[in-house]
Parts: C-alpha cells; sequence; structure tokens
C-alpha cells in the first residue's frame, strides 16, 4: 500500500483514520477527483496528528463522502486521497510522494473517478436521472429483479455519441490524464451513467447489452500498453502513443505551471522502465529528433509560464495545446535527416526524481542550419514567408510559426531536423510528396552563470540557443544540407 492510507473501518458509523502503512499490503481504493477552489480540509504538519486520531464521516467535502462510501460499499478497508495522504506544505513529503503516484494508481484495486463533480464539495454521488420505465420480475423460486427501461433515442444514452464524455469535469485537469492511464480498473461516476474502464474493456452502463459499445475489447482510450514504445508499424514514431497522449494532455489545465512534469512523472516512469528509454523532460532521447518538432495548432501562440518548467526545446516549456508530426497517421513515414547527429544531453533536476521536476537542461545536436528571415504576411493570409540564406543564398516558400507573440524577429535560425514522406497508397515504394521539418531558434546571447555552469567546457555562447517556433517545408533539394552542418547546444 501506499505510505499513508484512509481506514475508513467496517460500519457507517466508523471514524475514518489516516494511519502510516509502513510496508503493509493490502488492497485499496484510489480518488481521481477535482479538487475546486476550497481546499480546506487537508493534511498539513499541523493536522497530521489530528487526522491520525480520526474524524466523522460529515466532516468531510461531498466528494470523500461519497468515496469513502463507495470504499464501503464495496467491502474494502482502505483508500488513497492525495490531499489527505500526503502532508501538504511539506516540500520533501510531496515529492517524496508525488514520485510513486504511478505505484499509487497501478497497485489500487479500484480508482474511483468523480468525473461529474468539479470540485470537491460537489460531491458525485447525485441524484440520477429517472429510466423510461421499469419491470420487476420474479422467478420461479421467488427470487426478484428489476429491469430499468431506457429510451435508446435519448440523448443521454446515445451510444454513438462520443462527444458525451468530454464534458465531465475531471477530464479537464492534467493530474488525472495519468490516474486514468495507470488505474487498473476505474468506476468512473459520470453525468449521465456510470462507466467502468479497465486496460482491456470498457463497460457503459447505458450501452445496448446486445451492441458493440457495451463490452469493448481495449475500449479505453487510457490504456498503459498504448504509451509503450513500438516498432509493431513502420510508418509510425516509436513513441507514437506517448506523443497522442501529450496532445490530449496539453488541452488540460493545472493549477500550478510547476506541476506539468510532475503531473506526468508516473506515466514516465513506466515508460522508461518498460524498454530502459531516456526520458527528457517529456520527450525520450531514443526518438528526440521527433520531439524536439512539436507545435502548436494552426496560428495560435502559446503563453509562457509563470515559472520555469522545461528547458526550451521541450513542449513542458510552454502552455498551450500542442501536436506532433505524425504519430497518428499511417500515412507519414518520419525520420531524422541523414546530416542529423544527437550527441549527447544532460538535465538537472529540482528533486530526487528524474521524472519530475527540472532546473535546467541541454541537448548537443550537429544539424543543418540555416539563416533565414521572418516575414509574417497579412491577417487574412494562410501560412508564414520565410526567405532562406545558407552558403548558397535561396529563397524559398515555407511555413513557420513562433511560439509566443511578440518575440524578436532577428538574427534567427532554421534547424532542419526531420524528413517526411506522404504515402496515401499505403505502400512505401510510392511517395506522393516529403516535407522538411524543424525548429526555429534564437542564439541566447545573455547565458546566466547559473545556466552556462551546466554546459560542457568547451561550449562557447555563439554555439547556444534557445527554441522559438517550428518550421516546415516542401522539397528542399536546391539547399545544399550537408553544407549547412553545425554542431549546437538547445537549452
Amino acid at each position: 500500500m501506499p505510505t499513508r492510507v484512509l481506514d475508513v473501518g467496517d460500519s457507517e458509523d466508523s471514524r475514518v483514520f489516516l494511519v502510516e502503512t509502513q510496508g503493509q499490503c493490502g488492497q485499496y481504493t484510489a480518488l481521481s477527483h477535482c479538487w475546486g477552489e476550497s481546499n480546506s480540509f487537508l493534511t498539513t504538519r499541523d493536522t497530521l496528528e489530528e487526522m491520525k486520531g480520526g474524524f466523522m464521516l460529515e466532516q468531510t467535502p461531498a466528494t470523500f463522502r461519497d468515496a469513502i462510501i463507495i470504499t464501503r460499499k464495496l467491502g474494502i478497508r482502505y483508500l488513497w486521497i492525495d490531499s489527505l495522504c500526503i502532508i501538504h506544505g511539506d516540500t520533501k513529503d510531496w515529492e517524496t510522494e508525488s514520485s510513486k503516484m504511478g505505484e499509487v494508481y497501478r497497485d489500487a484495486y479500484l480508482t474511483i473517478g468523480a468525473s461529474n463533480a468539479s470540485s470537491d464539495v460537489e460531491g458525485f454521488l447525485k441524484p440520477r436521472l429517472l429510466a423510461c420505465s421499469s419491470l420487476k420480475v420474479v422467478f420461479p423460486g421467488g427470487m426478484t429483479h428489476q429491469i430499468y427501461l431506457l429510451d435508446t433515442t435519448d440523448q443521454r444514452y446515445s451510444n454513438d455519441d462520443r462527444e458525451r464524455f468530454l464534458d465531465e469535469p475531471l477530464i479537464t485537469r492534467g493530474w488525472t490524464l495519468q490516474e486514468a492511464y495507470l488505474s487498473r480498473r476505474q468506476l468512473k461516476f459520470m453525468k449521465h451513467q456510470i462507466v467502468l474502464d479497465c486496460q482491456e474493456h470498457l463497460k457503459e452502463e447505458s450501452a445496448c447489452p446486445d451492441g458493440p459499445d457495451f463490452d469493448k475489447i481495449n475500449g479505453g482510450a487510457e490504456s498503459l500498453g498504448k504509451l509503450y514504445p513500438s516498432r509493431e508499424n513502420d510508418f509510425l514514431p516509436i513513441y507514437g502513443g506517448w506523443y497522442e497522449m501529450i496532445q490530449k494532455y496539453s488541452q488540460r489545465k493545472v493549477t500550478f505551471h510547476s506541476d506539468r512534469l510532475p503531473a506526468l512523472s508516473g506515466l514516465a516512469k513506466l515508460t522508461a522502465t518498460h524498454q530502459n528509454g531516456n526520458y527528457l523532460a517529456g520527450l525520450w532521447w531514443e526518438d528526440i529528433a521527433l520531439g524536439l518538432c512539436w507545435r502548436g495548432e494552426y496560428r495560435e501562440r502559446f503563453i509562457k509560464p509563470d515559472c520555469y518548467v522545461a528547458p526550451s526545446w521541450s513542449w513542458a516549456s510552454v502552455v498551450g495545446s500542442v501536436r506532433f508530426s505524425g504519430p497518428s497517421h499511417s500515412s507519414l513515414d518520419i525520420s531524422p535527416l541523414r546530416q542529423v547527429t544527437f550527441k549527447n544531453y544532460g538535465l538537472h533536476y529540482r528533486g530526487d526524481s528524474h521524472f519530475g521536476q527540472v532546473e535546467g537542461g541541454w541537448i548537443r545536436v550537429s544539424a543543418p542550419l540555416a539563416l533565414f528571415t521572418y516575414m509574417a504576411l497579412g491577417e487574412d493570409a494562410k501560412a508564414w514567408n520565410i526567405l532562406t540564406i545558407g552558403v548558397h543564398p535561396t529563397t524559398v516558400n515555407a511555413g513557420a510559426c513562433l511560439d509566443f507573440d511578440q518575440q524578436e524577429t532577428e538574427d534567427l535560425r532554421l534547424l532542419f531536423l526531420l524528413r517526411e514522406e506522404h504515402d496515401s497508397e499505403g505502400r512505401s515504394s510510392y511517395r506522393d510528396e516529403a516535407e522538411f521539418g524543424g525548429i526555429v531558434i534564437k542564439m541566447e546571447r545573455e547565458l546566466s552563470k547559473e545556466t552556462y555552469k551546466d554546459l560542457p567546457l568547451h561550449a562557447g555562447k555563439r554555439q547556444v540557443y534557445k527554441r522559438v517556433g517550428y518550421f516546415y517545408m516542401g522539397d528542399a533539394f536546391d539547399i545544399e544540407l550537408d553544407e549547412l552542418v553545425s554542431e549546437i547546444f538547445l537549452i
């Protein structure tokens, strides 16, 4: 069991105690919930002994109360709730316990998903909408059973309306995404029904028993196995499942920007363990060329975090919805350019975990590098114009987008990384077109001592760059990429 759990007792009038497990084994449930604005019922250093001394059910917020009721009804003695089982305000305890989040949800017998509650004071055991009608069946032996009839034309029970899952409060929060991926099985209390979701099956209460959606094999969108590296499809990137997850995660909210990486630490740890992967602040060294080429939605800009979260080359360094090249498109064959070589990297962590907060990092790469002039077209334009200048001045049209508004556009460079080949026929021997992709970078001229001391001794200031955007262009056969190769450090 986790370091601390709640002992919910075995009766409705039992007191609830916070207990130190000290390595004890046993079954427990875990709660996945939205905290909301009111966070008065917490375990802190000041309230720790009081929590150990026990509290009554009516003292807790509604969501905690409902989770305790469900746990008792299932005949399980212990419950884990992050706000009560982690000592808040204690940085050391938070770093230690948050790094174990993967194990907590992975080892739970059941995760209770408070999907329909936007805050802890709201609760999730709400009055249920009535069925159209019901029928009491009496069997010959005297046993009775109640059958409920639902109107399948009612929007609430439509098997085809997959969008109904998207308006649940729980699906908007960043922390709860890894909880869904990690849980062996999750019982989700939604607005109109209860859903049982595990790593292999999805059962919807409202689905027709004879319909295809009633028991979906591999139906759960958040299945841990989907994140693991794979080469089953030669077209897709090794970490395609991870990138698809990040695209969903980036659309969610975290209260504190500093939590953007810790909120994925459990997933990152298990994914790294599966195949000895090297994790780099939300990306993977084994697939780093593609990982660096994230971008925003069309013509949308990101927001800068309110604190340092990650190096500029990581998607975690921005706030906003990100996309990657081709993780879900089998018609793309993506590979690093032959002129690209990633030499080594360095990361500096804020705590003991290599999967949580970072204080700095760099990547040493040798790749084609070209100066260019950035020219933004009018508001009605559908693309960005780029004038590239290499060893032999060449003008090409391409698409590029800077990460933030009001960025200086002087002294920018293109770092060529990827070649994307499109195959509409689904056969690798026939290519319709190819594009080059990479990132827009800018020389970092004002290196602080703290940043610069972490770089290798031979790194000069003229070699150090930050990412400021993303670019793509069609076949650039007129550009001699071999002549543009330079070795730089990205920070």
